[in-house]
């Protein structure tokens, strides 16, 4: 990356997280980006970057995620392999991670108010419980009645095909935790997404299955 190249970011206004989802664009190409990752469940991942697709990131940085797939299926005709991948994941901050800080003496830092309803409704999602954007309001298994979990729809893809992902905003580490001393930190996240992989060619041949990540650890710094 070119770092005294101003970097380019388009914010698209989707319903997703924050209610934003962005993409780096300028001399910065995809192989530019880095990533902190989970470890695949069941052929699904997430990557977690900044504002900037740097890891080792500012405490007062905003933060994105990619999902990526490595299923693959046939298509009809047995030729095409197609690894586009529906998946479902949480909007909202109470359902969508679970967050907790650690100095690097392993002692965990205080929450925000905003950041003690991260992850407070965590177990509220599931897959009879989510409503999903579509034009005109939420629509999903979960109904306007009973629990709903807003969420989105997503089609990914591996992240050898594109490794960008659609990145989406998070939150800055700084408005979860109330941190005061100089320093490296170490963030541990948990995602949960519900995903629908193909069984197999043909329409309509796909399960549906809650994948909760173990935790990740990423790197952040306060200077």
């Amino acid at each position: 990356m070119n770092k005294k190249s101003p970097i380019i970011i388009f914010i698209i206004c989707v319903a997703a997280i924050l209610s934003s989802e962005i993409n780096l664009r300028a001399n910065q190409t995809n192989d530019d980006i880095s990533y902190i990752e989970t470890k695949t469940v069941d052929g699904f991942s997430i990557g977690i970057t900044d504002y900037y697709g740097l890891t080792n990131t500012p405490t007062d940085r905003g933060l994105c995620f990619s999902i990526w797939t490595t299923n693959e299926v046939g298509a009809a005709n047995q030729i095409i392999v197609t690894n586009a991948v529906s998946v479902i994941f949480p909007t909202q901050p109470e359902n969508a991670y679970q967050v907790e800080l650690f100095d690097t003496n392993g002692v965990a830092i205080p929450k925000t108010e905003v950041g003690k309803k991260a992850g407070s409704k965590f177990f509220d999602f599931n897959t009879n419980s989510f409503v999903v954007w579509s034009t005109g309001g939420y629509s999903g298994p979960g109904g306007w009645f009973g629990v709903k979990v807003k969420s989105q729809r997503e089609v990914v893809t591996t992240k050898a095909r594109e490794p960008q992902g659609q990145m989406h905003i998070i939150f800055r580490p700084s408005d979860l935790f109330m941190i005061d001393k100089p320093g490296n930190y170490k963030l541990r996240i948990s995602f949960q997404i519900i995903a629908f992989p193909r069984t197999g060619p043909n329409r309509g041949e796909y399960k549906t299955e809650l994948i909760r990540f173990p935790p990740l650890d990423y790197p952040l710094t306060k200077r």
